[in-house]
């Protein structure tokens, strides 16, 4: 018998990349869009997170949410927006906590009252095991990973205009108007970065 054992031509091995690439094209846009899907999913439920422990944090340290309930520095007071069901609301609020690089994405800020009466980071402490964060540890788990960028530029306390950033930190945030408390992705720039988008407890249009 005569064999029949030669391999595929350099035309059928074309016609077959060509069909490859074309169907790579397709599957993956798709692709990277349940990627990106799956991450903000991840980012609403770490807001959540957070926002549980600083709950039970205040539930279990009175002193703590009766600062938190005066707080008000007019140094970091700013008028934040917000698109919900594309309907854009507007209002001022103070920045409360955040997590950065500075300490290694735990949270923190400069707030004595949120301090025991031995000087420690009192409600800082708590919140940090709470969410399982460690000084010394890997803690970019906790961070925004959607990779979401808002068109245009704000200006931050140091006066000088920014391009907005895809968030990778957390802001924690306390309204002006009814004092409730919101927790935001925040980019990574000066003066500790800059609140992009509501995450808890009402997602912004981009999170949804």
């Amino acid at each position: 018998m005569k064999r029949n054992d030669r391999g595929f031509s350099l035309i059928e091995l074309i016609i077959v990349i060509a069909i490859m690439a074309v169907l790579i094209g397709i599957v993956a846009p798709q692709f990277v869009k349940y990627v990106n899907k799956s991450k903000k999913a991840k980012d609403v439920t770490n807001a959540d997170r957070i926002a549980t422990a600083i709950q039970l944090a205040f539930a279990s340290d009175e002193e703590a949410y009766e600062a938190y309930a005066v707080y008000a520095p007019n140094n970091v007071k700013r008028t934040f927006s917000v698109t919900v069901d594309g309907e854009v609301e507007t209002y001022e609020a103070y920045l409360v906590m955040v997590n950065e690089k500075n300490n290694n994405f735990c949270f923190g800020g400069g707030m004595s009252e949120f301090k025991d009466k031995n000087g420690k980071e009192g409600l800082y402490s708590k919140l940090n095991k709470e969410l399982g964060l460690k000084p010394n540890g890997d803690n970019t788990f906790i961070n925004p990973k959607a990779n979401v960028k808002k068109e245009g530029t704000y200006t931050p306390r140091s006066g000088d205009v920014r391009n907005y950033k895809t968030p990778c930190c957390w802001r924690i945030l306390k309204r002006k108007d009814n004092g409730a408390m919101e927790i935001w992705a925040a980019d990574d720039g000066a003066m500790g970065g800059w609140p992009v988008y509501r995450v808890w407890p009402v997602p912004d249009d981009v999170y949804k």
